[in-house]
């Protein structure tokens, strides 16, 4: 009898340890499947900042190639005019003046005559208009 009553006991134990391994096991199971849907939040949103990080840096890394590309312009330009002014150096200075007058080709020719006198090396020039007022294109 004694026996019985202990078996019985040892049962029931068993049988409520059974049954609470399982609720602690369904509300584990349950509380995952709310993290799954955080965790699936968390990556989307760590793959959008991944994007929006690459796209800087592919918009950086571009950026970078065209100020290397515009120094490389410049330096070529710079180490250009060094040659040139060392070459010119010894030339004498050239004093161009020029008399105009008013009329209406009065722009455009000076545009042009600056624009060939541009390429002449140590060149000064000098307007000098005939009139009494000055034209508004000078």
């Amino acid at each position: 009898m004694l026996n019985e009553k202990l078996i019985i006991k040892i049962i029931c134990a068993v049988g409520l340890f059974f049954i609470a391994q399982v609720g602690v096991f369904w509300t584990q199971l349950q509380n995952l499947d709310e993290k799954k849907f955080m965790l699936v939040a968390e990556i989307d949103t760590l793959i959008r900042k991944r994007d929006e990080l690459n796209k800087k840096i592919w918009m950086q890394e571009k950026e970078a190639y065209r100020m290397e590309e515009k120094l490389q312009r410049i330096d070529n330009l710079v180490r250009d005019r060094i040659l040139l002014a060392e070459v010119r150096k010894d030339l004498p200075f050239i004093y161009f003046i020029t008399p105009t007058y008013r009329r209406p080709t009065q722009k455009a020719d000076l545009i042009r005559l600056a624009q060939t006198l541009a390429h002449v090396p140590n060149l000064y020039w000098i307007v000098v208009e005939d009139a009494n007022d000055t034209s508004p294109f000078i």
